[in-house]
């Protein structure tokens, strides 16, 4: 009974020792493609969305996030900021207040903050006004205040529960940090700081810099080769990119600025920064500028898909994903992109299948930007 028990015991260690170890991504278990055929393997269907835009709606998109049912769209129209809601099906709902110097409009957009749970909506100006504005969803004032400039450059901010929030924030000159605060953004609990060095101004790096699924809360950085998970106090590494990585080992940036890093590391050296990460049911993907590492859970293997694979009449690839919707992840095209894509296809003689040539025809008569949703397997 002891021998039984002490087995267990052993097997049981094993077993949260596995579970608290990091994948290791090498060349033992990352397989390399390079045929347009092999997204196959990935996405078992897609669907377009267009979103319903007109001469009082029309922006510039520079952000776009789906919350639940609604889509939050953050755009220029005549160098003014707008921020514009649709449901899921792509019509248009409503604007959220208006940039000017009124008590209920909002001043230079910094951040904005999208809290499904309260549902309410707050931007944040510390650089010029230094002061936040809270709209609910259907584009009521709730209220307004004063905040600290920092809030100026939150790059990401998950509500975790009420009154508790997650994100990514530039927290001095030098250095970015994933911070856990209150709802009002004055205590923080910084999780992980990541140096970098850039003479003047802030750069925002990573786009997606923190995915949520099923519980789990991982993070990436632009500038390093591991992933890290929240386990509700800290930081654990939960991939390290051995293939595929950011930077060489040993990396210091030096006193050159941010991008003149990142230049040189594409440039001499062939590393890309990682720009997003995503995970879904079955896969966990991780984005560079030159393609995706795209992890299966369940095989414990990943791919790496190359960004400038041949293109295919049946599919607009995910190359500039954007954001997730459940089991879905969203990719943005403005008409300009997808009208090039159209005429690129046709110069290749690429056969375009039914969905895509609808598609196009409603692109060219509409000139709406559209979203495409994508199902993984």
């Amino acid at each position: 009974m002891r021998i039984y028990f002490f087995l267990f015991l052993v097997l049981w260690a094993g077993s949260v020792y596995a579970q608290n170890q990091p994948v290791i991504l090498d060349k033992h278990n990352v397989i390399e493609l390079n045929d347009a055929k092999e997204w196959n393997r990935f996405i078992k269907s897609w669907e377009a969305v267009p979103l319903k835009m007109d001469a009082r709606n029309a922006v510039e998109i520079q952000s776009l996030a789906v919350y639940d049912d609604l889509v939050v769209v953050r755009g220029i129209r005549d160098q003014w900021e707008n921020i514009l809601l649709f449901d899921i099906s792509g019509k248009f709902l409503r604007q959220i207040g208006s940039q000017g110097g009124g008590k209920e409009q909002y001043g230079m957009v910094g951040w904005v903050r999208v809290d499904p749970l309260e549902r309410e909506i707050g931007v944040y100006d510390g650089f010029l006004r230094k002061r936040y504005v809270t709209y609910d969803f259907e584009g009521d004032f709730k209220e307004d205040g004063a905040c600290e400039e920092y809030m100026h450059y939150v790059r990401g901010g998950y509500p975790l529960e009420k009154d508790r929030y997650l994100g990514y924030i530039t927290c001095s000159k030098s250095k970015l940090c994933y911070f856990i605060s209150d709802k009002k953004f004055t205590k923080f609990d910084t999780l992980r700081p990541h140096y970098v060095r850039f003479p003047m101004g802030v750069v925002d790096f990573s786009r997606h810099p923190i995915t949520i699924y099923d519980g789990r809360i991982s993070f990436v950085t632009p500038l390093c080769d591991t992933i890290f998970e929240y386990d509700g106090h800290k930081l654990q590494p939960r991939f390290v990119t051995k293939v595929h990585r950011s930077v060489p080992d040993n990396f210091d940036p030096g006193q050159k600025d941010y991008l003149t890093c990142v230049a040189r590391l594409e440039k001499e050296k062939g590393y890309f920064s990682k720009d997003e990460i995503y995970e879904t049911k079955n896969w966990f993907i991780i984005t560079y500028e030159a393609g995706k590492l795209i992890y299966n859970k369940k095989m414990e293997k990943a791919f790496y898909m190359p960004k400038n694979v041949a293109m295919r009449g049946d599919m607009i690839y995910p190359d500039d994903l954007w954001g997730e919707y459940g089991e879905k992840l969203v990719a943005v095209y403005t008409p300009e992109e997808l009208l090039a894509m159209r005429d690129k296809m046709k110069k290749e003689g690429v056969v375009l299948t039914k969905k895509v040539e609808q598609l196009f025809r409603q692109v060219e008569a509409e000139k709406n930007p559209v979203m495409i949703l994508y199902v993984f397997k």
